[in-house]
């Protein structure tokens, strides 16, 4: 209903900037055409009036005679009937002298005023209106009247005044207002129907989006709007809600990941605090019993909330939802600070830490997020902590290579698996020490690959040949 509306909104539009512009430039032509067939018809007149004055003849005493032929002329062609051209001649007081036979009946105007202009300009025009003759059908008719002067023999001055018919010339204006009339509506209706097939044309792509897009829901928002192949703003349209679709088709996943990654890893601490409830429900426990049971409760409150927490971060980063704000931050800094908190790890397994720095002028800097860079780089020194076997060293080094900062974290393990190089990125996915699971619950490094992505950079991981597994996260210069 919305697109019928435009549809006809538009189609209104056009026809009626299309109909305006054709009246205006219809109105403009035909007075145009008035004003010239006018002055076509005042030089006939004065010229038909200039032979009439050849043809008289004037004596000393002021009578003036007419050839008997004077009304034929063969050589000039004028708008106007000459049968029906009315003729006479006046003395300078008005009084009529003499005139043609077929103007006895006719009155024609004459004033003082139109004496004075005669007398000072030679010539001036008139349109009257005259009785019609007995064989026409209007009682009154439209006439052209010039009023010139004549001098006569001996320094006398007659005038004369001629009329000629207008019938001729309005019935030219009145076909050409006549085809006006009939063709501008027309043309109006034909340009509507051009109008309408255009804007269903034009509009028939949109059309189909709304079809297409009535059709997505949450069970297919994998689907896709069908990309016109013309690049123009309805490609960019397409362009724009299959965008959309899949920032929502990711926010959704996300959602339902989240779901079913938490009711998979909270399901095993949430049964155990349950079942070390009832426990201590149904037994009486001695002093150290309860010590030991609630130091057990923390352990899993403590593994539940850090759970949460990266599977709150993982949502919001999937979702695309999360702002971060990104600002110059000093990598040698942030590690520095994840390395003093994870020390006491560290210790705890007889590990040491060592940090290896080239000196860089200026030291190395990124545009990025700190709080995610450091939860970056925890994962990574804590992931190498829980796979090197107890009084190994953990080597970060901190360097610079082709226009690209390198952090790469080592352990001294047993190393990694050809085949779960790439699984180890994965949710939940724990791979194995020679042959033993490790400990944890598989999110710390799939939330650092997501946050190198973030960030604008990557992570790869390799094998040491003399044992172990180097995880290097690397990201361009600023």
């Amino acid at each position: 209903m919305f697109f019928r509306g435009l549809k006809f909104r538009l189609i209104s539009l056009f026809v009626l900037f299309f109909g305006s512009t054709l009246i205006l430039f219809s109105y403009f032509l035909y007075n145009s055409f008035e004003k010239n067939q006018s002055q076509d018809l005042d030089v006939s007149l004065y010229n038909y009036t200039v032979d009439i004055v050849n043809s008289v003849k004037v004596d000393l005493f002021g009578s003036a005679f007419l050839s008997p032929d004077f009304t034929r002329n063969a050589d000039k062609i004028f708008p106007f009937s000459l049968g029906k051209t009315f003729i006479l001649f006046r003395d300078p007081s008005g009084q009529i002298l003499v005139r043609s036979k077929n103007s006895l009946k006719h009155e024609f105007p004459w004033t003082d005023k139109a004496a004075e202009i005669v007398k000072n300009y030679g010539k001036m025009y008139q349109t009257i209106l005259l009785d019609a003759d007995e064989d026409s059908r209007t009682p009154m008719q439209r006439y052209r009247m010039i009023t010139h002067n004549i001098d006569a023999p001996g320094g006398q001055r007659l005038v004369i005044q001629v009329a000629a018919p207008l019938d001729l010339l309005e019935r030219q204006q009145r076909r050409l207002r006549n085809f006006f009339f009939v063709s501008i509506p027309v043309v109006l209706v034909l340009a509507s129907l051009m109008g309408w097939l255009f804007t269903r044309g034009a509009l028939q792509p949109v059309t189909d989006i709304i079809t297409k897009a009535k059709k997505i829901s949450v069970g297919n928002l994998s689907d896709r709007i069908p990309t016109p192949k013309i690049k123009d703003e309805i490609h960019m349209l397409v362009g724009s809600l299959n965008d959309l679709l899949s920032r929502l088709e990711g926010a959704f996943t996300s959602q339902e990941r989240f779901i079913a990654d938490a009711s998979h890893q909270l399901k095993t601490p949430l049964a155990i605090l349950k079942g070390e409830l009832d426990l201590i429900k149904n037994k009486n426990l001695s002093a150290q019993e309860t010590k030991e049971f609630l130091k057990s409760m923390g352990e899993e409150v403590e593994t539940l909330s850090k759970i949460v927490e990266n599977l709150l971060l993982l949502a919001r980063v999937d979702a695309g939802i999360e702002k971060f704000k990104f600002e110059p931050v000093r990598m040698e800094e942030v590690l520095l600070n994840q390395i003093s908190r994870l020390e006491k790890l560290a210790h705890t397994r007889e590990n040491k830490i060592i940090f290896n720095m080239s000196e860089k002028e200026g030291g190395y800097e990124i545009l990025g997020d700190d709080e995610l860079l450091g939860c970056l780089f925890h994962n990574l020194i804590e992931n190498a902590i829980k796979y090197s076997p107890e009084g190994k060293q953990i080597e970060i080094n901190l360097f610079e290579r082709q226009n690209e900062l390198n952090v790469e974290v080592r352990d001294h393990g047993s190393g990694i698996a050809e085949n779960e190089k790439e699984k180890i990125f994965d949710r939940f996915y724990r791979a194995g020490s020679n042959g033993t699971k490790a400990t944890g619950y598989g999110l710390g490094l799939a939330l650092a690959k997501k946050i190198s992505e973030i960030l604008g950079g990557y992570i790869t991981v390799s094998n040491v040949v003399d044992g172990g597994a180097a995880f290097s996260f690397i990201i361009k210069k600023n």
